[in-house]
């Protein structure tokens, strides 16, 4: 909608009114980036690799957003530049190069939605409280009634992961990957197979 129009009027006993709007459609861009890198260790004295790693495939999506009610187009210009978003991708492929040669922080960043599952929608709440035992009680009781309940899962993967319970998280990460087709699920189930045994509080 881009516009509209309100009138109305009356009187003692009468009253009239009317309206119109204005639509328009709204064009959106999306963009896809995939990136794949590969690390080495390498002695510069006799060319000897001691150390060679290729991560998974990473991959990003962009996408403009327009307002609900009053849209305008968007343009490809409104995306996140493609090298920032490049840089953060080979950023992450360093890191989990680094993280086999010694210790290192990786900061992961999660965006947690609630389902229409009260129970499920109090856990969102407690994981902000950084209540991350009484948040995966009540995305379990969620997924007690909806065992289907990907955001659910997801959310008790999270909180387990923060809480230092890496075979629970990695467990509903799957439940989560079963009950619905997200890469960020994905991605979620994939790190924990990856750095269970590894991770440090």
């Amino acid at each position: 909608m881009s516009g509209f129009n309100i009138f109305g009027g009356g009187g003692h006993g009468y009253g009239h009114g009317g309206g119109s709007a204005r639509t328009e459609e709204v064009e959106t861009v999306s963009r896809n980036i995939t990136v794949q890198t590969s690390f080495k260790l390498l002695d510069t004295s006799n060319n000897r690799v001691w150390e060679h790693y290729v991560p998974k495939t990473f991959r990003a999506t962009d996408k403009t957003e327009a307002s609900v009610i009053f849209g305008s187009s968007q343009t490809e210009a409104e995306l996140t530049p493609q090298d920032a978003i490049i840089a953060t991708l080979v950023e992450r492929g360093a890191r989990e190069f680094i993280s086999r040669l010694m210790p290192c922080r990786i900061d992961i960043e999660a965006e947690v939605e609630s389902s229409r599952h009260e129970n499920c929608v109090r856990g969102v709440k407690l994981l902000r409280a950084e209540d991350y035992e009484g948040a995966a009680s009540n995305f379990k009781l969620a997924l007690q009634d909806n065992p289907d309940d990907s955001r659910a899962a997801f959310g008790a993967g999270i909180a387990c992961e923060a809480s230092g319970r890496y075979k629970d998280a990695l467990k509903y990460y799957k439940q989560a990957c079963m009950g619905a087709e997200s890469a960020t699920y994905r991605d979620a189930r994939d790190r924990m197979k990856t750095y269970a045994d590894r991770i440090r509080g």
